[in-house]
């Protein structure tokens, strides 16, 4: 019996979307502090990493604990939005990225005392841009009145 592979059959691929993830969280340990704590968070439900900070220099633990979901990026979407504060009005440079809304509910879930930032790995320029999810949930959706609950993602600003 001869084994044989057809010429025309296709192994098993890598997604590009796990190998830009993949290099999103090794940049992230790598461009943080060598002194925080940084978990592997398995199996991954859309928190990819729990994180506890040390002092940098006396190595004593903070206590502060926090959850990472890591998106990662071949390049960013930036753009610009204004605020307006009742003295002036701003324009802010963004990151525009679409999140998932069943993690916003998650984290919703988890609640405050369960901080949840969002890293946006650009991997390209290795840059990482963060939001905290539960301030957002709470002072941009809900403040603003935004329904979220209807939709399978949402564009947020970094």
């Amino acid at each position: 019996m001869h084994n044989e592979i057809p010429y025309n059959a296709d192994a098993k691929k890598k997604a590009i979307s796990n190998i830009i993830d993949e290099r999103a969280i090794n940049l992230t340990k790598l461009i943080l502090p060598n002194t925080w704590t940084i978990r592997d968070y398995k199996p991954d439900y859309g928190i990819d990493l729990a994180i506890e900070t040390f002092d940098d220099e006396t190595f004593e633990t903070l206590g502060e604990h926090f959850f990472v979901q890591v998106k990662g990026q071949e390049q960013v979407k930036k753009g610009k939005i204004k605020i307006t504060s009742k003295i002036e009005t701003y324009i802010m440079d963004v990151v525009k990225f679409p999140l998932e809304t069943d993690l916003l509910f998650t984290v919703q879930r988890m609640g405050h005392a369960c901080p949840v930032m969002l890293f946006v790995v650009d991997i390209t320029e290795e840059i990482i841009y963060f939001i905290n999810l539960n301030d957002y949930i709470d002072k941009i959706l809900l403040d603003n009145n935004i329904d979220y609950t209807h939709q399978a993602s949402i564009t947020i600003n970094i």
